[in-house]
């Protein structure tokens, strides 16, 4: 079977959007198939090469960076407004954002445009467009109108578009018309429309009434490499937290979150003289992570993907702090769950915890906390003598329980309607 991705995020960017694919294009490719990826140009990394057996081709005006460092990310805090020429770039910035459509990356949907007229008569059997950049979605319906031979077309929305109010693409002022109409276009003319999450499935559904072809495909972990590649490791005194994840202003904030931690690091300390040290990596994005900050919270920037692994390792808890107004569901809860560490989920109220954290509490691995428990920290304080130094959860209730989350249940779900269309799923 031949296979066309498009997507702005791939190898060797680090985000869970580069991570998602990557994963199911190596997975694809190493069961025989012939996969293709139209990606972003990346610093450092070559307009065109094979990677774990898949063809990439990077394209753009613009270079795309692998990560920001921990001292780009702190000289730039400082030096923010330091100058009448940083004060001029931000409001060239903001007046930018008014008027782009249908994103800001629109700029990468001129490179990919050209690639797929180049591409027009090759015989692909599946093309999955992924948004973020909508412009993969805007592309593959261009590529739809002149290609010579009909194709399987998945449209996957990492994260939604004319929906998301909490995070808009551009501005909905002007363009709310224009959003509505090009994603009516692509939600009818795609094989298939899949949403990351059932409440992004439903925001659809109540924007564009019935949809024939949607489908919520959860995100995915490559469960057992996940969990063999955490260490379990465990210092009898030191009580170690850590947090991998971005944050953005008004929707993920860590201000919650260090405010339990600092009270129960206090507790601890004047009952049995634990120390709790709270590790948090992952970029601010305008959120003032600094100022929560201090001998027990510590703030190290963005984190490599290759060092995950290595951080995760060296935790006795893995903090994850849930989005709040946003259909969005954190793509780490996966990998988190994966890794066979106990997990402390913090969220403002109880709507916004996900339902498989929800349900990870039930069985006992997880504890909820949330602003109403802000008072009483008990139950925290008993999850964490239940755990501490316990090691990780057994590897067959993590798989069980991540049955559906699987690297090959994912696939699975891709590929299940090319078989109902008459397509031969093989090599």
């Amino acid at each position: 079977m031949k296979v066309l991705l498009v997507n702005y995020y791939y190898k060797p960017m680090v985000d869970a959007h580069a991570y998602r694919w990557a994963q199911l294009a190596e997975y694809w490719a190493a069961r025989g198939f012939e996969v293709d990826v139209i990606c972003s140009k990346v610093s450092g990394a070559p307009s065109a090469e094979r990677v774990n057996n898949v063809n990439v081709t990077r394209v753009g005006f613009f270079q795309a960076k692998k990560i920001q460092s921990e001292q780009n990310l702190n000289s730039q805090s400082a030096e923010k407004y330091t100058s009448v020429l940083a004060v001029l770039k931000k409001n060239a910035r903001l007046l930018y954002r008014k008027i782009y459509w249908p994103d800001g990356l629109w700029h990468w949907s001129f490179g990919v445009a050209n690639e797929l007229f180049k591409r027009r008569s090759v015989p692909y059997d599946l093309v999955v467009s992924y948004s973020p950049s909508f412009a993969a979605h805007l592309s593959v319906l261009f590529f739809k109108k002149l290609c010579r031979r009909q194709f399987h077309w998945v449209a996957d929305y990492g994260d939604p578009f004319s929906t998301s109010m909490s995070m808009p693409n551009n501005n909905i002022f002007l363009y709310r018309r224009l959003n509505h109409y090009v994603e009516s276009s692509i939600l009818n003319s795609a094989s298939k429309a899949c949403f990351t999450s059932q409440h992004t499935y439903d925001d659809y559904s109540s924007t564009f009434g019935v949809m024939r072809n949607a489908h919520v495909i959860p995100h995915l972990a490559d469960i057992k490499n996940v969990y063999l590649n955490t260490k379990d490791v465990s210092d009898p005194i030191v009580t170690r937290l850590v947090f991998v994840g971005n944050f953005h202003d008004g929707i993920r904030e860590p201000f919650l979150a260090a405010a339990i931690i600092e009270k129960l690091s206090a507790l601890l300390s004047v009952g049995n003289g634990r120390r709790i040290v709270f590790d948090i990596y992952g970029a601010s994005n305008g959120v003032d992570v600094a100022s929560v900050c201090n001998s027990t919270i510590k703030w190290h920037g963005p984190l490599e993907r290759e060092r995950v692994a290595e951080v995760i390792g060296g935790a006795d808890f893995l903090v994850n702090i849930e989005n709040t107004n946003c259909s969005m569901i954190p793509s780490k809860i996966v990998e988190y769950i994966a890794t066979g560490k106990p997990i402390i989920d913090i969220a403002s109220a109880r709507a916004d915890v996900s339902a498989l954290i929800a349900r990870y509490a039930i069985e006992g691995h997880a504890v909820i906390m949330t602003a109403e428990d802000f008072g009483r920290l008990d139950c925290l304080e008993n999850f964490i003598e239940k755990y501490k130094g316990e090691g990780k959860i057994c590897f067959e209730i993590v798989s069980g329980f991540l049955k559906d989350y699987g690297i090959e249940a994912v696939s699975e779900k891709y590929l299940s309607d090319l078989r109902g269309a008459g397509i031969r799923v093989c090599a």
